[in-house]
């Protein structure tokens, strides 16, 4: 019993300090405690660090699959962007893929800067952050709105980073809670007169190419909870989205010189100081 508090402690602190090669030691060590003591599982899930930690492992492998499986119908190339969709009904996932002439902070700087989303991704008419626990966690509302037949929607995403040594880039989860709170805090009811729409599991994909040259994939799936709307015409309207995010993305970073996101960098030295260095210890620019 001391031993597995011990290690539920150890891993705390190494979720809060973004230690992910800690956290995955410490999980092993549990792991192999509970091998030796199947009782004392039910333990770990008091601690919600922990288990949030295992809810996205989970998701990050089926990110990753969707992210790196070749098993997609085209829908548009071009433009140097390219879009993808596979499944049907509530099982569609669209995937769109670009190649950016920028280095990898100044993309990462315009994906991570929330609070400028909604001045450049079209649909997007608002965030607020609930919690932003550690710097590669938060949980956020984000307020969507559809021209007609559809009408606005409120979606709330909870996102984390990974790394993806293999691969060169950082993976960014992110999805819908499937529960009332999200480490200790309460996630509050949709606004009145919005109904919500739900992310069971999406993914952004930043890639180290080379110095000048940023691969950026994004997977989502999407439940847009339309009654009155075929499922067809809700997932059309999703990859022409996807593509018109993928140029506004591009346009972004590569105006970065001079921009709000440069001097965001140079006033929030303390955030782009964790992402530097999560750069240099797992891609290896």
């Amino acid at each position: 019993m001391g031993k597995l508090q011990t290690f539920l402690e150890e891993f705390k602190a190494a979720f809060y300090s973004d230690d992910v090669e800690c956290q995955l030691r410490v999980h092993e060590k549990l792991e192999n405690h509970y091998h030796h003591h199947p009782n004392l599982r039910k333990i770990s899930q008091k601690c919600a660090e922990y288990q949030k930690f295992l809810e996205e492992i989970d998701c990050y492998d089926m990110c990753l699959e969707l992210l790196l499986n070749n098993d997609w119908d085209l829908e548009y190339e071009g433009n140097d962007i390219l879009v993808e969709s596979r499944g049907s009904g509530a099982d569609f996932v669209s995937r769109a893929s670009l190649l950016i002439n920028a280095s990898i902070l100044p993309t990462l700087s315009v994906i991570t800067e929330t609070d400028l989303l909604s001045t450049w991704v079209q649909v997007l008419n608002g965030v607020e952050i609930i919690a932003e626990p550690t710097n590669s966690r938060k949980l956020g509302f984000y307020n969507f709105w559809f021209p007609w037949p559809l009408s606005d929607r409120q979606c709330v995403l909870e996102f984390s980073a990974y790394p993806v040594r293999s691969e060169q880039g950082v993976l960014i989860m992110m999805k819908t809670p499937e529960t009332s709170k999200y480490l200790g805090a309460e996630i509050p009811a949709a606004a009145e007169g919005l109904a919500r729409m739900n992310i069971p599991i999406g993914g952004v994909f930043v890639q180290y190419i080379s110095p000048i040259l940023t691969k950026v994939v994004i997977v989502v799936q999407a439940n847009g909870n339309i009654s009155s709307v075929p499922d067809w015409l809700f997932n059309f309207g999703t990859k022409r989205i996807m593509y018109y995010l993928m140029d506004a993305l591009r346009n972004q970073v590569l105006n970065f010189q001079g921009s709000i996101y440069e001097r965001r960098v140079a006033e929030r030295e303390e955030y782009y100081r964790f992402i530097c260095q999560y750069i240099q210890h797992n891609i290896g620019d």
